[in-house]
């Protein structure tokens, strides 16, 4: 039972080198895809950075490099690591009255939905988009800020979310504090392969050279499995 992590759909055994950066610039984006072999679907998944672990060949060492890291996103809005996620939520519309509506095949068991924009893909009000305000995965119930113009009972709906998040203090900074993997809230299937994106951005500030080691790290439950991508 393992977490696998990929890039180019192939397995990463070496530590990934987000490539060289100056002040006021950034890294190009590195997607890797994250799964699991276990038996049953993994949940809570979160990601969080911490020391390297590895050989360390750097300049400092990894907890001052881990430290910086958080740093520039501390001190900095819109620098450090940031990571992006994209979801998207396909469903059908079993009830709907007013700003009100209920899918029960929504397997969701948390609100990743509120600030999102919901778009009826047919019937009367196909095309048609509603900013959600909130959602209620005990009884599956969205919450719209107006009403659609047409009773969409029965239609078809897609949500798409993109969610981008910097590593900072409690936010991505340990295993107690991690950002919630957007995917199915937090839920990773058997062998489904989740898509990540990185991108390092470094502040005007930063004057000194060197490198940057940490690991990237996957909580979850069940927890006995290994979880680790340097």
């Amino acid at each position: 039972m393992s977490i696998i992590w990929k890039q180019n759909n192939n397995y990463i055994l070496v530590p990934i080198q987000l490539g060289d950066i100056s002040p006021s610039s950034s890294t190009p984006d590195i997607s890797v895809t994250v799964s699991q072999d276990y038996v049953d679907p993994i949940r809570n998944c979160g990601l969080y950075v911490s020391p390297f672990t590895g050989k360390y060949t750097g300049s400092s060492s990894p907890h001052k490099d881990y430290e910086q890291l958080l740093w520039y996103s501390n001190n900095y809005t819109g620098c450090g690591l940031r990571v992006t996620q994209t979801y998207s939520a396909l469903g059908n519309a079993v009830e709907y009255s007013e700003t009100r509506m209920v899918d029960n095949g929504r397997l969701e068991d948390a609100d990743i939905f509120s600030g999102q924009v919901i778009e009826i893909l047919n019937g009367p009000s196909i095309g048609e988009t509603k900013t959600i305000l909130s959602y209620a995965p005990e009884n599956r119930l969205f919450t719209f800020d107006t009403p659609f113009t047409n009773d969409i009972t029965g239609a078809d709906y897609k949500i798409d979310i993109i969610k981008q998040d910097f590593f900072k203090y409690r936010n991505g900074s340990s295993i107690d504090y991690p950002i919630q993997l957007i995917n199915k809230a937090g839920v990773i299937d058997r062998l489904e392969q989740v898509a990540l994106t990185f991108r390092l951005i470094l502040p005007n500030y930063s004057k000194k050279a060197g490198n940057l080691f940490f690991d990237l790290d996957l909580t979850y439950t069940p927890t006995e499995i290994d979880n680790e991508l340097s």
